[in-house]
């Protein structure tokens, strides 16, 4: 049995990616862009990860160009992807759904 940090492999990655269509693999990590209006909404976007990812003891990179967020995950310890990063992705496409309207 795999843990939470195991590293999947490709063919498990691409089962998962289908649940979660706002991600992508990028480069060896899950990616996503989120759209915003305004630079401070995408500042309380970014906010609003960070408590998720606290909450989940795994932290994505974040990019941010004026609206735009750009999220990177992946687990650097298992050298890829694993089912914490796709915990990860999916509780931010919740919190997306939640904070989109915004």
């Amino acid at each position: 049995m795999q843990t939470q940090s195991a590293r999947l492999s490709d063919e498990e990655i691409q089962v998962r990616l289908l649940a979660i269509s706002d991600w992508q693999l990028e480069r060896g990590e899950l990616q996503s862009t989120f759209s915003l209006a305004t630079f401070p909404q995408a500042i309380f976007f970014v906010d609003a990860v960070a408590h998720v990812a606290e909450t989940e003891q795994h932290h994505p990179d974040i990019s941010i160009s004026y609206d735009k967020v750009t999220l990177r995950v992946a687990t650097h310890a298992a050298g890829g992807i694993s089912e914490k990063d796709f915990t990860l992705a999916r509780r931010i496409s919740q919190l997306w759904q939640v904070l989109r309207p915004l």
